[in-house]
């Protein structure tokens, strides 16, 4: 069973939030951060490794 509550940091690109967790070990928290990416993540690297280039 997990309880969780969001929470937006500060960084625009990531939320953070703490879930209680019960599983076979006990009850615990864990602390989960998911990461967004920004509009422009998937253009970043193109000018340094484009994907016609063999290395």
């Amino acid at each position: 069973m997990r309880k969780s509550n969001k929470v937006k940091d500060s960084d625009s690109f990531k939320t953070v939030y703490k879930e209680k967790v019960h599983d076979e070990k006990g009850t615990y928290i864990s602390e989960v951060q998911e990461f967004n990416k920004p509009e422009d993540y998937d253009n970043a690297f193109k000018q340094y490794y484009p994907n016609d280039k063999e290395v």
